[in-house]
């Protein structure tokens, strides 16, 4: 392709070859096509259920009966949910196509809320049903590589409306478009789609979306394994009881996490399988891995790092909810550096964090960047010994 190409932006996707015209809030959400289609699955409802289900456990756990038989026998419900939850994502013809996220757009939008602080993990003092499906559509769209047929070239008149193409997105992830979902949505086709999904790069999408669900796989399991370190040293009956329902709407919200809980499997075991297969597969492919599971991983800690530095508090000394607050926002970033696979990544935050405690405003925040340096030379020291 000899010609410099134009590119568009649609909900932080970029795509080539494409002429954008921004489909907006032009229709309402219930004219979206996955609108009947969730209610007709009715998703939310079993959500409510499984809420139900959670609510449970954690007053269980908080009166100390968390090894008994009716404990156990609600995670067995959860693994039967699980099983019922993934024949209706089967019915999905597409998780991700531009319609779904005109759908996930618009749904957050209704609720005054953006996708990114309704799924935002150090902001799970409550979550919903509708928190848990924008989540579990992004959970189910890594782990699914969706079908697709044979590509000849062909005037725009002649390509099958079913026809599905691969772009990527500006977040690393290969997103499968089909033509009339770019039709649909206001986009015009050149003649010159370069990245069409066929057999040849299957593996690429499936390495590339396997580095995005075993990033935030292992993140969360270390994020989970540190509330429960946390509730068991809670030095105060509110304390621990705010820190157990945070655990169980970390476990209800996020697919990998779930999974492991419904089948009662160790966290340590978890942490050190995950890690075994992102080490394999990050020196299988050394090229993507630093592109979408390190490069990813050290903008997601930067950015952590910066809401830290540019906290405010309501008086001169953080209140006992900011505190906790604080520690959750610290247990997170922990959780992102053990994450890590790659020195050079840890070097640049370790530089990035000497910058942001120069710049704080504060000796609370001081204190708190102190600690996320801490955690980088531990990390950065534990992965110097092992290359």
């Amino acid at each position: 392709m000899g010609k410099d190409k134009e590119k568009s932006v649609y909900q932080g996707y970029e795509f080539e070859d494409l002429e954008f015209k921004d489909p907006g809030f032009d229709k309402s959400i219930l004219d979206n096509k996955y609108y009947p289609i969730i209610n007709k699955l009715q998703l939310t409802q079993l959500y409510n259920g499984v809420k139900s289900l959670y609510d449970n456990l954690a007053n269980l756990e908080k009166k100390g009966l968390k090894d008994t038989e009716e404990y156990n026998n609600l995670v067995d419900l959860i693994d039967a949910v699980l099983k019922i939850e993934n024949e209706k994502f089967r019915k999905f013809d597409s998780l991700n196509s531009l319609e779904l996220e005109a759908f996930i757009d618009q749904t957050v939008y209704c609720n005054n809320e953006t996708e990114e602080s309704m799924i935002d993990k150090t902001n799970l003092f409550k979550s919903d049903k509708v928190t848990r499906l924008i989540a579990r559509i992004r959970d189910h769209s890594v782990l699914r590589v969706e079908p697709f047929g044979e590509f000849d070239e062909k005037d725009e008149k002649e390509i099958d409306p079913n026809k599905t193409f691969q772009v990527q997105a500006t977040n690393g992830m290969l997103l499968n478009i089909r033509f009339k979902d770019m039709k649909a949505l206001g986009f015009t086709y050149d003649g010159e789609i370069e990245n069409e999904v066929t057999e040849e790069n299957l593996d690429q999408i499936r390495t590339t979306n396997d580095a995005i669900y075993y990033k935030d796989k292992l993140v969360n399991l270390y994020f989970l394994k540190k509330i429960e370190e946390e509730i068991n040293n809670a030095q105060t009956k509110s304390i621990k009881n705010l820190l157990i329902d945070y655990k169980y709407n970390l476990i209800y919200t996020f697919f990998s996490l779930e999974s492991a809980f419904a089948r009662k499997r160790d966290i340590d075991s978890e942490i050190y399988l995950t890690r075994a297969i992102i080490n394999l597969l990050s020196q299988r492919y050394p090229d993507d891995y630093q592109t979408v599971y390190s490069d990813s991983l050290e903008y997601e800690l930067q950015e952590k790092i910066r809401e830290i530095k540019s906290k405010k508090y309501e008086g001169d000394f953080p209140s006992s909810e900011e505190k906790l607050g604080d520690k959750i926002d610290l247990l997170f970033i922990e959780s992102l550096i053990e994450s890590s696979i790659d020195i050079e990544s840890l070097k640049n935050t370790k530089a990035f964090v000497n910058i942001a405690s120069n710049e704080a405003e504060n000796n609370v925040i001081k204190n708190n960047l102190k600690q996320v340096g801490n955690s980088l030379n531990k990390t950065y020291k534990e992965l110097k010994l092992k290359h």
